[in-house]
């Protein structure tokens, strides 16, 4: 399932990416900020948040979830979604300060010799950027066959555990994925137990001190 993931998500960011990319960088139109704001939206969101956010718009009562066609949460296609949406920004990260960098004279000059925006792109564009848009790639990949959070949720995996084990230590779970493990760390070191923790794990159980007494001199 992980390579699955992996084979749909890196492919579809790769090619989201490096056009963005491309876009952004050699073109302004309304709404560039903004786009370069949702892009890195993965950046800003907990993967758990992720995924329930997309539980609530493709459930039976989200906002896409009436309008009919293949199920998408607790599903294949959810799981590919999240994975997407997590991977999103890295192509376009990687790739855009390489095309800053370049100079814009080379496919200036290939347009003025008739080239067009495919061959430009192919010939000019991509020898530049190749080794950034490796790059993306391999952080993209690993990031998809690493995710956990935003997978486990919108998969149902989540809500099972969730349902399987008590309250308290679900909202321990949620906490360790959203927090990370080294934000939590402390809450797993144990401390020696009292004489009331004693107590409690041990009714039947009494303690009794033993009073000290000091030699007379």
């Amino acid at each position: 399932m992980t390579l699955l993931l992996a084979a749909v998500a890196v492919p579809l960011n790769v090619a989201f990416g490096t056009v963005a990319a491309v876009l952004l960088t050699r073109s302004d139109f309304p709404g560039k900020v903004l786009l370069l704001a949702l892009l890195d939206l993965p950046f800003s969101i907990s993967p758990v948040v992720t995924g329930l956010m997309l539980t609530l718009l493709y459930g039976r009562a989200g906002w896409f979830g009436g309008l009919g066609g293949p199920s998408v949460v607790f599903a294949f296609p959810g799981m590919a979604l999240a994975t997407v949406f997590v991977t999103l920004p890295f192509v376009v990260r990687e790739v855009m300060p390489i095309l800053e960098a370049a100079d814009p004279a080379e496919e200036e000059a290939a347009r003025s010799l008739g080239a067009g925006p495919l061959q430009v792109f192919w010939h000019v564009t991509l020898p530049n950027i190749r080794w950034g848009l490796l790059y993306g790639l391999i952080l993209t990949n690993a990031r998809a066959m690493g995710e956990f959070g935003a997978v486990s949720v919108i998969s149902g995996a989540f809500f099972f555990f969730f349902r399987s084990f008590d309250f308290g230590f679900g909202l321990f779970f949620v906490a360790l994925l959203s927090r990370g493990r080294q934000a939590w760390g402390p809450v797993l070191v144990c401390s020696p137990p009292s004489a009331a923790s004693s107590t409690l794990i041990h009714p039947h159980k009494t303690t009794t001190t033993t009073p000290t007494t000091i030699p007379r001199l």
